[in-house]
Order: C-alpha cells, then sequence, then structure tokens
C-alpha cells in the first residue's frame, strides 16, 4: 500500500515509521472478509477528492458457484513438539484468499476438533485447491507439524467425502478432514401460467369495479 499527497507538495506518509504497517493491518482488518477473490475493491478517484460527501467506493462481488462445507475432524501421530512429549496442535487452511483456523488442542497428539467451515467456491476454471497445515502452538514461533491439499474440483458430486490424509515434509502424522460441496442453482424458475385462469380473474375484477353493474336477483 502507497499513500501519496494528492497536491505537489508534500511527502509520501508511508515513509514515517510505523505507519505503512498500521495501513497495513487496517485494510487487512476492514477487507479481508468482503474482498474474496476474484471480488474487487473499485475505486472511484474523481468522487475520492471531491469535497463533496459521495461514496467513492464500491465492491465488484462475485455470487459464488458453489460452497465446501469443510469439516477438521481430527488428527493422531503427531510429531511431540513440546518438552513434556506432547503438541499443543491447531489447524490452519486456505482455498484461494479465504482463510481459516480451529481452536488450539492443548497437550495431545490426538486432537479432535469437529469444526466446520463453509468455503465459497467462485469459479470452476481455477484449481480451488485446499491447503491445510498443522501448526503447534507456542510462544515464541509455531512449530509445522505438516501439510496437505485437496483439489476441490474433484469432490463437485454433492456427496460427504470423509478422509484421512498422511502429512507431508514430516516424519508422522496424518488428518481427518470432511469435505461436501454444494453447487448453487441459478436457474430461477416461474410458475407456470394459467391462462383460462387468468383471464377468469380479470373477469371478476373488471365487474367488481364497474359500479354501474347490479347484481341480477336469481329469479321465483
Amino acid at each position: 500500500v502507497t499513500v501519496k499527497p494528492i497536491f505537489a507538495h508534500g511527502f509520501d506518509v508511508t515513509e514515517l515509521p510505523g505507519i505503512a504497517g498500521w495501513l497495513d493491518k487496517l485494510l487487512t482488518l476492514a477487507f479481508e472478509e468482503t474482498l474474496v477473490e476474484p471480488n474487487m475493491l473499485v475505486v472511484d478517484i474523481e468522487k475520492l477528492v471531491s469535497p463533496q460527501p459521495e461514496s467513492w467506493f464500491s465492491v465488484d462481488a462475485k455470487e459464488p458457484v458453489a460452497y465446501a462445507l469443510v469439516e477438521i475432524v481430527a488428527a493422531s501421530d503427531m510429531k511431540p513438539s513440546d518438552m513434556n512429549g506432547l503438541a499443543d496442535p491447531y489447524v490452519k487452511g486456505q482455498l484461494g484468499a479465504y482463510r481459516f483456523r480451529t481452536k488450539t488442542q492443548r497437550k495431545t497428539l490426538s486432537p479432535k476438533w469437529q469444526e466446520e467451515f463453509k468455503i465459497p467456491i467462485t469459479t470452476w476454471e481455477s484449481p480451488n485447491l485446499l491447503n491445510i497445515q498443522v501448526r503447534n502452538k507456542d510462544h515464541f514461533i509455531d512449530d509445522i507439524l505438516g501439510d496437505c491439499s485437496v483439489k476441490i474440483n474433484d469432490l463437485r458430486d454433492g456427496q460427504r467425502h470423509d478422509m484421512w490424509l498422511p502429512l507431508q515434509n514430516i516424519k508422522t502424522g496424518r488428518v481427518n478432514i470432511a469435505i461436501q460441496v454444494t453447487e448453487v442453482d441459478m436457474k430461477v424458475t416461474e410458475p407456470p401460467c394459467d391462462a383460462d385462469a387468468s383471464a377468469n380473474e380479470l373477469k371478476e375484477d373488471s365487474s367488481a369495479s364497474d359500479p354501474g353493474q347490479k347484481e341480477i336477483p336469481p329469479g321465483p
């Protein structure tokens, strides 16, 4: 992020100590949940510099074509990472720009999370690779206990896929996850129109709205 003055005189305010990091944190908190790829933030510069109070930005949001319900169930055979021979594992996941994190399970090598995350899928033209990383919570630097990945595009049958995945880049450990992909029905169906019924309703409405029409009593 680079912020510069609009006028000819001045300096780049991001050169001030701490400003650049503060701006990054501010924008992350403000837009992380909204600007999920391929959504875009559209800025109207003319309205931005205008003295009139106008809305100077908009979010070009893409409707999801599907949702992936990802459940982080459990893990086993985790690598001991603490001096007590145990670990404090948690899971971080990422699919495109969407990120999630489970809670930390304390002092265990066989954690159970059973946490669900509903992830929007905006297109099938991208790989839609779900990256999973298991970490050990530490006071200073969180150790990596292994990682794995799943191709979401291969699971488009609407079924729940429960799987145990071996953790890569480490000697031991596996993680249990379940994934169910539900595609969004984009078709809008309208109820069939009954032409005869519509004509009868029109006649009734016109009769009721004609003040000159009198009701004929039944004959003897």
